[in-house]
């Protein structure tokens, strides 16, 4: 069964939100006003010509899940590497589409890749810029947002981002549980 909740990631670990009332006061009061902070940086960047990818990239380019560069073959390697677990994932640059970023991950033995887009809202004075993998339905200010989401709700995905391949040296990967990156 899937299921969508409000969720809290001002404090060290995701929370959820159960009241309604809760969840719009931490919307306003929290939310907004810092991620409308970060979102003025991205849209100065992305005017001034930088992609998608580049926005914020010292905040994901620091996360272990986070493989940059990575091509669809060589996260095809890594993820087949772990005997099919469900759940297990990396992030990536995407190759085929410049502003975009991949989420691939192993359901049932089957790999699985997710394109992460940049969402526009121009509803929004300034305009807003979001990440998304179901169209703009769900909306994500940063990658770290969208893979914390994704780790403790299915949402759009067949299965909870559960363990993620660690971004090291070529020759080794190594994985690691959900748990130990909160």
């Amino acid at each position: 069964m899937r299921s969508l909740v409000a969720m809290d990631f001002t404090g060290s670990c995701g929370r959820v939100v159960s009241d309604p009332v809760e969840a719009r006061a931490i919307e306003l009061a929290e939310g907004h006003h810092l991620r409308r902070t970060h979102a003025l940086k991205r849209l100065s960047e992305l005017a001034a010509g930088a992609s998608a990818r580049d926005i914020e990239g010292a905040i994901h380019n620091t996360q272990p899940w986070y493989h940059g560069n990575l091509t669809r073959d060589e996260a095809s390697q890594l993820l087949h590497k772990h005997n099919g677990r469900d759940g297990v994932f990396l992030v990536r640059e995407s190759r085929s589409n410049p502003v975009a970023f991949v989420l691939s991950f192993i359901f049932r033995m089957k790999l699985y890749h997710a394109q992460i887009m940049p969402v526009k809202d121009t509803s929004q004075s300034p305009v807003t810029c979001y990440f998304s993998l179901d169209g703009g339905k769900t909306r994500f200010y940063d990658l770290i947002q969208l893979v914390e989401f994704y780790q403790l709700n299915a949402g759009v995905l067949p299965t909870r981002l559960i363990y993620f391949i660690t971004h090291t040296a070529p020759s080794s990967s190594a994985l690691r549980h959900v748990a130990q990156s909160f």
